[in-house]
């Protein structure tokens, strides 16, 4: 494919281009091409496809690493036809699925289940994060790698495997399959509140009140925090437990949103190695 009268980003700025690309790979980028040489690939490139780009910009295309495809037993949330499909319309060309699916992909039957749904029914690149298996099967942590999985996912609110995520030794043990296998762990980073709290929280909102103000009272910045610190804690601990200096664990914090757990991430990661 040949890409010509293209716009292309590079080292800050937009040059004019021609862009030859062989087998899904980027093989060549000619800039400022005169009128001759624009000729002579085109002519070289004869049996390629060609596309005259019209002076647009030719950008990378966008990784969306947290998406809700749903499908199977909650389509009328969000299919893959229709999450993949809006995806490529807006320059997305991969994103990577969660597991909260309905049943929840948390054994190998369920996403092999979930990923046949997704044959002939995506229009970009798809992949696919998984949950715990139960009791931290191993058995079944290979099949699902063997499928394909390219991580696995927790949430502390509401497990997908009964498996209490507030436990220590149940971080420690997801840490170790991380370390072992080196996929990542996308993290759902919020410390479950007490259903006493909610219940009462809920019982003071009445109906006409703000109801960003009442996301706010049951899902507080500093629940958070105190994930964020937990995991990072037991991460600190395991590096210090496990002789694994060439295959750390690989953590992924999912939409941080509250601005001290970034502090104190950048803290972790920059002013520690500074001090």
């Amino acid at each position: 494919m040949i890409l010509y009268n293209a716009q292309i980003y590079s080292k800050g700025v937009l040059r004019n281009g021609i862009m030859i690309i062989s087998s899904g790979m980027i093989k060549n980028i000619i800039f400022n091409p005169d009128d001759q040489e624009l000729q002579d690939i085109l002519i070289e490139h004869d049996h390629d496809e060609k596309i005259d780009c019209k002076n647009k910009i030719v950008l990378p295309g966008i990784i969306d690493i947290h998406s809700h495809l749903r499908d199977m037993d909650q389509s009328e949330k969000e299919t893959f036809q229709t999450g993949t499909k809006a995806a490529g319309f807006s320059g997305i060309t991969t994103v990577f699925n969660m597991p909260n699916t309905k049943p929840p992909a948390i054994n190998a039957n369920q996403v092999k289940n979930w990923m046949d749904n997704a044959i002939n029914n995506i229009y970009i690149n798809v992949g696919f994060i998984s949950g715990v298996p139960e009791e931290f099967n191993e058995d079944e942590i290979n099949k699902m790698i063997e499928l394909g999985i390219i991580g696995f996912k927790i949430y502390p609110l509401s497990p997908l495997n009964g498996i209490d995520w507030t436990k220590s030794e149940n971080i420690q043990k997801i840490l170790l399959i991380s370390s072992k296998y080196q996929l990542p762990i996308f993290i759902h980073p919020d410390w479950p509140m007490l259903d006493e709290t909610k219940k009462e929280i809920m019982n003071e909102y009445q109906a006409g009140n703000n109801t960003l103000y009442l996301h706010d009272r049951l899902y507080p910045g500093k629940n958070e925090l105190k994930y964020v610190k937990f995991i990072t804690e037991n991460y600190e601990t395991f590096i210090e437990d496990q002789n694994v200096a060439k295959t750390y664990p690989i953590i992924h914090f999912c939409h941080i949103s509250y601005k001290d757990s970034y502090s104190y991430l950048n803290y972790q990661l920059v002013g520690k190695k500074k001090s």
